[in-house]
C-alpha cells in the first residue's frame, strides 16, 4: 500500500504494482469505513496523478449516494 486517506468520508487506499519490465500500475479501493464489512471496487490507473483524481470522485460520488440515501428513510 503506498497510501490511505480519508476523502469525503471515504477511506481511500491507494496501492502500487511494479512489474520488473512495464511501468507501475496504481490501484485505488474507496471504502465507508462506518460500515462493518467495507467493501469497494478496484480503481486502475496508469499514473498516481490519475488514480488520484478517480479515486476522489469515486468517494465523492459514494459520500454523494449514502447522503441521498440517509435522506430518503
Amino acid at each position: 500500500m503506498v497510501e490511505e486517506y480519508m476523502h469525503s468520508g471515504m477511506q481511500v487506499q491507494i496501492f502500487r504494482d511494479s512489474g520488473h519490465r512495464s511501468p507501475p500500475t496504481y490501484y485505488g479501493v474507496v471504502l465507508n469505513p462506518n460500515v462493518k464489512n467495507p467493501t469497494g471496487a478496484l480503481i486502475e490507473a496508469k499514473s498516481y496523478a490519475e488514480l488520484k483524481q478517480a479515486a476522489a470522485a469515486r468517494a465523492e460520488r459514494k459520500a454523494f449516494l449514502l447522503q441521498r440515501k440517509k435522506g430518503d428513510r
